[in-house]
């Protein structure tokens, strides 16, 4: 048995090559043999593309939570690796000859962090390319605002709240409903609600802001709906006068009330507020016919 070893130069071009065996004996006899020897130092490659490529779904989110890494490259490919916080994953080819991995987030600090791929093809040839991946454990800014606080049915509410710039929606939750609110700027938002048929008393409105890593900020608001009238017990001082007379109205009415008028002849009246919290006003009786 005879055997010889030979390195073949890096600057061999990618091809096809035939190795011609001759073998002799002491009588003169030869014979040839032929073998084939096929160099390839071509990276895999996809047809459609000429670098390895993938994507981190999502790409920005917190710990805790799954992204989905993805590469595409050529059929050559035989394995993909991928290398995140010093951990090397094998990604699983799918049916569509993609290749995947479903990695959870550990507890790490908020900030970017690199996701090195490797492909392999048959031939050992190997090629990298990075990605990006951004934990964000961090909620974004919330501060909310109602006005008025003091409704009744069929008012209409203004909630409005400022973030930090971070945040990609606010929510209002109102009797069991959730509202978004409209983006007014990169950091404010609002929302008007007609308040509808509602118990009278205190009710309160979840505000939630949740920026795009799923991070959520919160905050409660209060307002009170009042549907009840005010009572009055209305007085008068006498009940027959004659033209030209005085007549002092007075009642007493609710803590909450706000005002108290007397409609008399076709003309309103504003009764003022007593320190005895009475609300009174007095009346002089003009020329009309008895009645």
């Amino acid at each position: 048995i005879s055997r010889t070893e030979c390195t073949i130069p890096e600057s061999t071009p990618d091809s096809l090559y035939t190795i011609i065996i001759t073998g002799q004996d002491d009588l003169g006899n030869a014979t040839t043999n032929y073998l084939f020897l096929t160099i390839d130092n071509t990276p895999t490659t996809s047809p459609s593309a000429s670098t390895l490529t993938g994507k981190v779904t999502p790409d920005i989110t917190q710990s805790g939570e799954n992204i989905t890494i993805e590469a595409f490259t050529g059929p050559e490919t035989t394995s993909r690796d991928v290398v995140i916080m010093g951990v090397t994953y094998q990604l699983t080819k799918q049916a569509d000859e993609t290749w995947k991995l479903i990695y959870a987030i550990p507890d790490a600090p908020d900030g970017s962090y690199p996701v090195l791929l490797t492909a392999t093809d048959n031939n050992g040839t190997q090629k990298n390319t990075t990605l990006s991946l951004t934990i964000d454990n961090t909620p974004p800014q919330l501060d909310a605002l109602l006005t008025p606080e003091l409704v009744r049915t069929g008012n209409v509410l203004t909630i409005t709240a400022t973030t930090s710039s971070d945040a990609e929606k606010v929510t209002a939750v109102i009797f069991g409903e959730t509202l978004k609110l409209k983006k007014q700027s990169p950091n404010s938002w609002m929302l008007r609600y007609a308040v509808p048929n509602a118990t009278d008393g205190s009710h309160n409105i979840q505000i939630t802001a949740t920026d795009k890593a799923g991070n959520q900020a919160q905050t409660t608001l209060n307002f009170t709906v009042d549907n009840t009238p005010p009572t009055l017990n209305p007085t008068i001082n006498q009940t027959l006068v004659k033209s030209g007379d005085k007549i002092t109205i007075t009642t007493t009415a609710d803590n909450d009330t706000q005002s108290v008028k007397a409609y008399i002849q076709d003309n309103t009246y504003q009764l003022t507020k007593n320190q005895d919290n009475t609300w009174s006003m007095e009346y002089t009786t003009p020329q009309i016919g008895d009645g």
